[in-house]
C-alpha cells in the first residue's frame, strides 16, 4: 500500500444528523484524492459498514472498518478499527445502547441525535472486548483529551497507561487532530509529549463528517435538526469550524509536518487492518425434524450442516425431507392423484432446490406457516413470486396452484442467479408480534433477530425539517411541501422540473435559495433508526458476533445492518408482514359463524352476484382496490370474472396509459385483439393481446426464441433495466432464436420492440394472483356478508375518521344500517345486531376498549336508567369527566332520556379534565345531536349527510371539534331546520346556539378546512312571483365537495 496518509477517523450520514455524507459518496472522495484505503468510524454503530465495505472494493480502495465508541463514565469517544476478520465480533460486543426514535411527525429530541446513543458503554466491556482492536485515543471529547483540556495531567497519564497496558503499544495509539479551533494546538502538543513519554505512537486524523469543504453548510443544519433548534441558535452545538471535511494528503502533511510519523502511521495501521466480510456465502440454519435431539416443538435450526444420524441432519436430509413433504402435500392438494404436468413440475422444483441448497429454507418457512396456522393466526394466500411455486403450494405456504394460473418457477427461483430466494408471509396485523415471539422461542432467540431500517429525510421531510431550522414560516413551508407530489423516489429537483411554482418560490429571495439549497444538500440522509416492518433475520448459530446488534427499547434485538446488507451476507431473511386485511376478514368470519351463517370454504371464483355487486357498489373495502385510482379503473374494465380481478391488481400500477386503454378496450370488443404471430395467441389471450405479465414476458422468450427458463428470467431483467448495450445484446440473440424457430426477422424485431417497450411495467402475476385471491375474499363477504363485513372492516379503522365515515357510507349504499353508539345497546366493539352494524363504544373518543368492556359489563345488571345510574355503576377509575363528555357528545347517552346540557353540568362534576377542545376525535356521531323523531339509523352517503335536531345548533363547538380531528377536508353536510332551532333557544333560552350566525356567516374555519354557506334546509328561499310570501327552492343534492359543507 503506497500514498502519504490514510483517513481514520471519518463519518458517514449512518453517523445520524451528525454526518454529511454517505459511504459511498466518502469513498469517491477519497478514490479521487489518491488514497490508498479509508476508514468509516461512525457513532457507535456500524450501520453503514457493508454498503462502505462494497463500494470501497469496487472503486479500488482499501476498506477500514471500524466506529467512534461512547463510553462511561462521562460519555467520552474512543475510535476502534477491526483489525483482522471476523469485524463484528471484534466490535459488536460493545453495541450502542438501547435506541430511541424521535417523537412522530417532529424533530428528533433535543440534546443530540435521535437513535444510536443513549448511555455510554461502559469502558469494562471495552477491555473485555479489545482483542483484534486498534484503538486510537479520539477526539477532543476523548478520555486523555478532555482531561488534558481540563488541566488534570496526571489522571490523563493515568488513563494513558490503562490503555497500554491492555492494548499494548502496537494496537493503542494517540490521535491529533487540527482544525484550527481554539486551544487545539496546545492540546495536539500536550497529546504528543504524553506519547512520547510513554514511548506511544500518535496518528494525525481529521475527525471527517462530510466530504468536501463546501458541505460544512449542510452539516451544521443537520446539526441543528438533531438538536431541534434553528440554525442562527447562539447556545446550540457547533463544531466551530468549516474544516472537517475530507482532506487530501498534501493539506495533512502540511497541518503535520512537524510530526511525519502521524501521517506514516495512519498507513501503516491500514495496512494491519484487513478485514474480509463474506460476501454472497448462505448462511442458511439447517432444519432439524420433529424429534430430532435438541428439537423444541418438532422443528428448529441447528449450525452443523452435518448433526450425525442422532440429530438427522446429515448431508442430503433436508432435500430428501422436502421431498416427502412436497409429494405428501401435492396428494393432499390434488385430491390423492396427482397429474402428470404437476409431477413434471414438482421434480424439476425440488431438483432446483437441491441444486442450489435451499431445501432448508423451505422447510423452516413451511415450519412457521404452520406453527402460525396451529396457533389460529390468519395466513395470507401468498405474496410475491413465491406464488409461482409448485413446492410452496404443496407445503401450504401458498394458496395458490401455479399451474391453474401459468404461474413460472423461475420468475421466483432461478438456478442462473445466484441469489437468495425470498418467501414473504402475510399474517394477522393484531397478531404478528405474537407469531415473532413464537419464531424466537422456536428457534433460539440468540439466533432471531429484527432487522434495522431508516427513516429518510426524503422530498418533503427534508423541505419541511430545513425550513424548521431555517425559521421559514409554517405556512410557506407547507405550501412548498404540498407542492411535492407523494410519489416513491420523488426528489426535489423532478418536482421543480415539474412545477414552476417551486422554482418561483425557490427564487422569491436569498433565503428561500437558501432553504432549497440545503433542502437537496440532506435530501436522502438517514433521519432516524427504526425497525424494518416486516424483516427478520434467522442465523445458523447465536447472532451476538457475527452480525453488530442493538436492543430497541421494548427489549427485542436488531441488526445494525439494514435489510440488503443481511441479506449480501448470506444471512436468511424473512418478511413476516402485519396486513390488516386478513385481520378484517378473519373477524368478519367469525362473526358470520357467531350468527349460524359460516363462509364456505374454499370461495366459489365465479359468483356472479361478487361480480355485480362490485360493477354496482365500488369497490370501497375490497382489499387493493378502494384507492380512486383503482376505483375508477374497475369502473372502466367492469370486472366479471376472477382473471379480470387478477388483471386489475396488475394494471393499476404506473406505466404507459396505453397498455391500459387497449386491454379495457380489447376486454369490450371496442378494439380488435392482434398478435404479432401465432405462437403468441396462447400467451397474450388471456390478456387480448396486451403483455401485462412479466411471466408473459418469460414464456415469449421461451416459446418464440427458444430461451430456457432460467434464460428466459434473466432476459426479462436485462430489458427491464434499459440498458442500450443490454438490449441490444439481447435483441440479437432473440431475433436468432426467433428465426430458427420459423419466426421472420422482421416479426421478431416487432415483437422484441415490445417487450422491450412493456418489460419494465409488467407485473408480476404471481403475485398478482395471490392478492387477487384476497380481492376477491373481501370482495365475497362484503357481498354475502355485509353487516360482518363492515363491522369487522370498521372495527380494524376505528381511530380513523375519515375511513369509518367513508364504509359507513358504502355500507349504508348497501343496505346495511349503521347503529349510532348507545351506551344501553351498542357492544364495545364493533358488531352486528339485528343485521345492523352497530357502532362499538370504544370507537367513541377516549372512550378505549377497557372503559367500553367496562360500561357493558355494567350494564349486565340491566340498561342504565338515568346518567347518575350510569356514573354511580361504572367503576371509579373508569368513571371520569373526559369520558362521560365524549359519550354525552357522541349521542351514546340520548337514551337515558335527558337532556343533553344536563348531563354534561352533570360530567363536570366527576373527576378529570375536561374534554372541551381536546384532539383525537374517532367518532362518526362526535358532536351530533339525534333528532327525536329520527330513526335509529345515521343517514350516511358520500359525502356524510346527517339529519340533526334544533339542539346542534347549540352543538357547533362540538361540530367543530369533529371536523378539525380530521387530517384534511372531509364532505360532511349537517342539516338543521333552522326555525327548529330559533324555537329551542327561545324556549331553553340558550343563547349560546347562534342559530342566526349559522344562517348568515358566510364561512366557517375549521381544522384548516374552508367550510361553504350555511342555509336552511331545503336550500334558498326565493319569493314566489305575485305573492308575499316564500316558496322553498328545489332541495339542492349534496355532491361531492372539496371541504365540510353545511345546510343550515
Amino acid at each position: 500500500m503506497s500514498g502519504g496518509f490514510v483517513h481514520l477517523h471519518t463519518h458517514s450520514h449512518f453517523s445520524l444528523l451528525d454526518g454529511a455524507a454517505s459511504p459511498e459518496a466518502l469513498v469517491r472522495r477519497a478514490a479521487q484524492l489518491g488514497m490508498p484505503a479509508l476508514a468509516l468510524t461512525d457513532h457507535d454503530a456500524m450501520f453503514g459498514a457493508v454498503r462502505f465495505y462494497r463500494a470501497a472494493r469496487e472503486a479500488g480502495v482499501h476498506p477500514v472498518i471500524g466506529l467512534e465508541l461512547t463510553v462511561g463514565p462521562g460519555a467520552h469517544h474512543v475510535t476502534l478499527l477491526a483489525e483482522n476478520n471476523p469485524a463484528p465480533p471484534a466490535l459488536s460486543p460493545c453495541p450502542p445502547p438501547p435506541m430511541r426514535p424521535p417523537p412522530s411527525g417532529g424533530p428528533p429530541p433535543a440534546g443530540g441525535r435521535p437513535a444510536a446513543p443513549g448511555r455510554p458503554v461502559p469502558l469494562e466491556l471495552l477491555w473485555e472486548a479489545g482483542d483484534g482492536l486498534i484503538v486510537l485515543s479520539g477526539c477532543r471529547r476523548g478520555i486523555i483529551p478532555a482531561l488534558l483540556r481540563a488541566g488534570r495531567r496526571d489522571d490523563a497519564r493515568r488513563e494513558a497507561v490503562r490503555f497500554l497496558e491492555r492494548f499494548g503499544p502496537e494496537r493503542f495509539f494517540i490521535e491529533l487532530q487540527d482544525h484550527g479551533l481554539p486551544g487545539q494546538a496546545e492540546l495536539n502538543r500536550a497529546l504528543a509529549e504524553l506519547a512520547d513519554e510513554l514511548g506511544l505512537g500518535v496518528v494525525a486524523t481529521n475527525n471527517v463528517h462530510y466530504a468536501a469543504r463546501g458541505d460544512a453548510e449542510a452539516h451544521d443544519a443537520l446539526l441543528a435538526l438533531g438538536a431541534g433548534a434553528r440554525l442562527d441558535d447562539p447556545d446550540r452545538l457547533r463544531f466551530g469550524s468549516a474544516e472537517f471535511y475530507m482532506k487530501s494528503p498534501g493539506e495533512m502533511q502540511r497541518l503535520f509536518r512537524e510530526r511525519p510519523d502521524a501521517l506514516e502511521n495512519t498507513v501503516r495501521i491500514a495496512q494491519r487492518c484487513r478485514v474480509e466480510l463474506e460476501l454472497g456465502r448462505v448462511r442458511l440454519p439447517k432444519f432439524r425434524p420433529a424429534g430430532a435431539e435438541g428439537g423444541s416443538r418438532g422443528a428448529g435450526p441447528e449450525a452443523s450442516a452435518s448433526a450425525g444420524p442422532g440429530g438427522g441432519t446429515g448431508p442430503g436430509a433436508a432435500d430428501r425431507i422436502l421431498a416427502e413433504r412436497a409429494w405428501a402435500g401435492a396428494r393432499s392438494r390434488f385430491g390423492g392423484r396427482i397429474p402428470a404436468a404437476a409431477e413434471e413440475r414438482l421434480r424439476h422444483e425440488l431438483d432446483v432446490i437441491a441444486g442450489m441448497g435451499m431445501a432448508d429454507y423451505f422447510l423452516l418457512v413451511a415450519d412457521i406457516v404452520q406453527r402460525a396456522r396451529e396457533l389460529g393466526i390468519p395466513v395470507g394466500p401468498g405474496r410475491g413470486s413465491a406464488a409461482g411455486s409448485l413446492v410452496a403450494y404443496s407445503l401450504h405456504i401458498t394458496d395458490v396452484d401455479p399451474l391453474q394460473y401459468g404461474l413460472v418457477f423461475e420468475r421466483f427461483l432461478n438456478p442462473q442467479r445466484l441469489q437468495m430466494p425470498d418467501i414473504d408471509v402475510d399474517v394477522c396485523d393484531t397478531r404478528r408480534d405474537e407469531l415473532l415471539r413464537e419464531v424466537r422461542e422456536r428457534y433460539g432467540r440468540e439466533r432471531v433477530a429484527h432487522i434495522a431500517a431508516f427513516g429518510t429525510l426524503a422530498a418533503r421531510a427534508a423541505l419541511r425539517d430545513m425550513g424548521r431550522v431555517l425559521d421559514v414560516p409554517a405556512a410557506t413551508v407547507d405550501r412548498a411541501a404540498r407542492m411535492v407530489p407523494a410519489e416513491p423516489g420523488m426528489t426535489l429537483a423532478e418536482a421543480q422540473r415539474r412545477f414552476p411554482a417551486l422554482q418561483r418560490l425557490r427564487a422569491e429571495n436569498e433565503r428561500t435559495e437558501r432553504w432549497f439549497r440545503l433542502a437537496e444538500a440532506v435530501e436522502g440522509t438517514p433521519r432516524h433508526l427504526s425497525v424494518h416492518a416486516a424483516g427478520i433475520v434467522i442465523g445458523d448459530g447465536p447472532l451476538a458476533g457475527r452480525l453488530p446488534l442493538v436492543a430497541a427499547e421494548d427489549g427485542a434485538v436488531v441488526t445494525q445492518y439494514p435489510m440488503e446488507d443481511v441479506e449480501a451476507l448470506g444471512f436468511l431473511k424473512m418478511d413476516i408482514l402485519g396486513l390488516r386485511t386478513l385481520t378484517v376478514v378473519d373477524q368478519a368470519k367469525k362473526l358470520a359463524a357467531a350468527a349460524g351463517r359460516a363462509v364456505p370454504d374454499p370461495l366459489p371464483l365465479d359468483d356472479e352476484a361478487v361480480y355485480a355487486a362490485l360493477n354496482r357498489f365500488g369497490t370501497e373495502g375490497v382489499f387493493q382496490l378502494e384507492t380512486p385510482m383503482f376505483q375508477r379503473l374497475a369502473e372502466r374494465l367492469r370486472p366479471d370474472r376472477f382473471s379480470d380481478l387478477v388483471a386489475l391488481v396488475a394494471l393499476g400500477r404506473p406505466g404507459p396509459g396505453e397498455r391500459v386503454d387497449d386491454f379495457i378496450r380489447r376486454r369490450h370488443g371496442r378494439q380488435r385483439v392482434v398478435y404479432h404471430h401465432p405462437l403468441l395467441e396462447p400467451i397474450l389471450e388471456e390478456t387480448y393481446g396486451v403483455i401485462v405479465y412479466q411471466e408473459q414476458v418469460m414464456r415469449i422468450a421461451v416459446d418464440v426464441a427458444g430461451y430456457s427458463p432460467a434464460e428466459a428470467d434473466l432476459f426479462r431483467r436485462a430489458i427491464s433495466a434499459k440498458s442500450a448495450e443490454a438490449l441490444q445484446s439481447q435483441r440479437e440473440r432473440f431475433v436468432a432464436g426467433a428465426e430458427a424457430n420459423g419466426v421472420p426477422a422482421g416479426v421478431a424485431g416487432r415483437i422484441f420492440d415490445e417487450l422491450a417497450a412493456f418489460a419494465g411495467y409488467g407485473f408480476n402475476k404471481s403475485h398478482s394472483v395471490a392478492y387477487a385471491l384476497l380481492s376477491y375474499e373481501t370482495a365475497y363477504l362484503r357481498t354475502h356478508y355485509p353487516a360482518e363485513f363492515f363491522a369487522a372492516l370498521m372495527s380494524s379503522w376505528k381511530h380513523n375518521p375519515q375511513r369509518l365515515a367513508r364504509y359507513a357510507a358504502a355500507a349504508r349504499r348497501m343496505g346495511v344500517r349503521v347503529l349510532p353508539p348507545d351506551v344501553n345497546t351498542s357492544p364495545a366493539g364493533f358488531g352486528v345486531v339485528d343485521g345492523a352494524v352497530a357502532f362499538g363504544l370504544e370507537g367513541v373518543r377516549h372512550v378505549g376498549r377497557a372503559a367500553a368492556e367496562a360500561i357493558v359489563a355494567a350494564r349486565a345488571d340491566g340498561p342504565f336508567r338515568s346518567f347518575a345510574d350510569l356514573v354511580r355503576r361504572l367503576p371509579g377509575g373508569i368513571a371520569r369527566r373526559r369520558l362521560f363528555e365524549s359519550l354525552i357528545e357522541a349521542g351514546a347517552c340520548d337514551s337515558l332520556g335527558e337532556s343533553r346540557e344536563a348531563m354534561l353540568r352533570a360530567a363536570a362534576g366527576q373527576g378529570g379534565p375536561p374534554g372541551a377542545g381536546a384532539v383525537g376525535q374517532t367518532s362518526l356521531f362526535q358532536g351530533i345531536r339525534a333528532r327525536s323523531d329520527s330513526s335509529d339509523t345515521i343517514e350516511s352517503a358520500a359525502p356524510l349527510v346527517i339529519d340533526a335536531g334544533a339542539e346542534a345548533a347549540a352543538h357547533f363547538p362540538a361540530l367543530k371539534r369533529l371536523l378539525a380531528a380530521y387530517p384534511g377536508p372531509v364532505p360532511v353536510v349537517l342539516r338543521v331546520d333552522t326555525g327548529d332551532a330559533l324555537r329551542w333557544v327561545k324556549e331553553t333560552g340558550r343563547g349560546g346556539a347562534r342559530p342566526r350566525e349559522l344562517m348568515q356567516n358566510p364561512t366557517e374555519e375549521v381544522g384548516g378546512a374552508r367550510l361553504g354557506r350555511v342555509r336552511p334546509r331545503g336550500g334558498r328561499r326565493r319569493r314566489a312571483s305575485g305573492s308575499g310570501t316564500a316558496a322553498p327552492a328545489p332541495a339542492r343534492r349534496a355532491g361531492p365537495q372539496s371541504g365540510p359543507a353545511y345546510e343550515g
